[in-house]
């Protein structure tokens, strides 16, 4: 905690403040911001802390001018409404931001509603994923701002990877010293909050080559954080659906299958039935937890389907309590869990 933050005097605003934090370092859309917790006013301390912590993150984190200018145009605003002082700093930052936009004619789409980012140069950002209100429990993950990018939807992290880390994260015991590996692990955020719960192994696989790497980069990324606190490190690898029979001696120990959006194309039921069908086979006990938003129900018919051909008996549950973590897409207010061989 910075001795800005420690400054902060009022409750309301502390709550303010961090939740400011929390969003700004996770790139929430501005379209998904909560404002909710707006002070009756907004001293000078929390808005020393606010511009001390966008000077520090946003060149390092590569989060575009564009981004940082909407949402201190409403902090601003917040200010005024309360007749409240304006930070000098801050202002003077804000005004050389609109300045430079101008000047420079820089084409910048914002996170207004669309999916399309463009920020002049650079494709990517790290966003900072906290297991705590405060910001102090973090992931660094480096992440694509387009949906798709190099023909994959795998290089940026997805609601149903957020949701389902939040249920881990109020139910650590489902990772707590289990050996786990996860199937469609994009670039690894789900899989580094199981290490951070203490998970005994971790196995985060993938098959696209650009997302492996992905994955390798943001996994060592984490290393320093991880190890202070003696935990595991994930280990990244290729799993390809459609091999017909993996070596099971490679994992004979698992507790637990974790996949989170991957019951999106139709095309990749069959191969996704087939592989956990192998886990099921070779290790009867496995349990396994699939996670994904209620999009298209025909495909997660399908889903169900391939599973009762294989006589694969499943239970679902609906994750929807309001998220108190992570900062979620609105539009995904519910979140089908499916598991097989539920324990207690």
């Amino acid at each position: 905690m910075s001795e800005l933050e420690l400054e902060i005097e009022s409750e309301e605003e502390q709550r303010f403040y961090y939740s400011f934090k929390n969003q700004y370092l996770q790139i929430v859309p501005i379209y998904n911001w909560k404002w909710h917790t707006v002070p009756s006013t907004l001293s000078l301390p929390t808005q020393a802390a606010i511009f001390s912590l966008i000077q520090k993150y946003q060149k390092w984190n590569n989060i575009s001018d564009g981004y940082t200018i909407q949402i201190l145009k409403k902090v601003i605003s917040i200010a005024e409404k309360n007749f409240c002082e304006i930070h000098e700093d801050l202002l003077t930052f804000y005004l050389d931001l609109l300045s430079q936009e101008t000047s420079e004619g820089s084409s910048m789409e914002y996170i207004s509603g669309g999916t399309k980012i463009t920020d002049g140069n650079d494709q990517t950002w790290w966003k900072i994923y906290s297991l705590d209100t405060k910001g102090q429990n973090i992931l660094r993950i480096l992440e694509d701002k387009s949906m798709i990018s190099k023909g994959t939807t795998g290089l940026r992290t997805w609601e149903a990877s957020l949701r389902l880390s939040e249920y881990f994260i109020q139910n650590p015991k489902l990772c707590q010293g289990k050996n786990i590996i996860e199937l469609g692990a994009g670039i690894g955020l789900l899989s580094l909050i199981c290490a951070k719960l203490g998970a005994k192994s971790i196995t985060a696989t993938d098959v696209n080559t650009d997302v492996i790497q992905r994955l390798h980069q943001n996994i060592e990324s984490n290393k320093p954080f991880l190890t202070e606190a003696h935990l595991t490190i994930p280990q990244a690898g290729k799993l390809d659906w459609n091999e017909k029979e993996l070596d099971m001696s490679r994992y004979g120990d698992l507790d637990l299958i974790i996949c989170a959006d991957v019951i999106y194309n139709p095309q990749n039921i069959e191969p996704l039935v087939n592989i956990l069908s192998q886990f099921l086979k070779a290790i009867p006990s496995i349990t396994i937890i699939l996670c994904n938003p209620l999009r298209q129900q025909s495909t997660y018919d399908l889903f169900l389907e391939q599973l009762s051909q294989h006589h694969i008996i499943i239970q679902k549950e609906l994750i929807d309590t309001v998220p108190v973590i992570f900062c979620h897409d609105k539009e995904f207010s519910q979140i089908q869990m499916t598991i097989i061989n539920k324990k207690d």
